[in-house]
């Protein structure tokens, strides 16, 4: 009986210290200055990277059944140059 009282006095008590944490953490963040700029741009450029590695399965699909047209070929090159290049960043 005395367990589940302090069990439950426990977690009354842990939620009560951790009523408002987001608020903290919040304020933290804004608080530290960080550089929103360069985090966004980092963020574009990681959408970026990604929507070109999902490009290039359509482009490998097409060279392995034979389509071999220089728009597949040079779309293939500028897809894994462009994502080579902006996993480099």
């Amino acid at each position: 009986m005395a367990d589940s009282a302090e069990k439950k006095e426990f977690r009354r008590l842990r939620k009560e210290s951790e009523k408002g944490i987001w608020k903290k953490y919040t304020r933290l963040v804004f608080k530290a200055k960080l550089p929103w700029k360069w985090l966004a741009f980092l963020v574009v450029i990681n959408i970026g990277s990604m929507q070109l590695s999902l490009m290039f399965p359509q482009y490998a699909q097409k060279i392995s059944s034979g389509v071999l047209t220089n728009t597949v070929i040079f779309g293939a090159i500028a897809v894994i140059m462009g994502a080579f290049y902006l996993r480099g960043l």
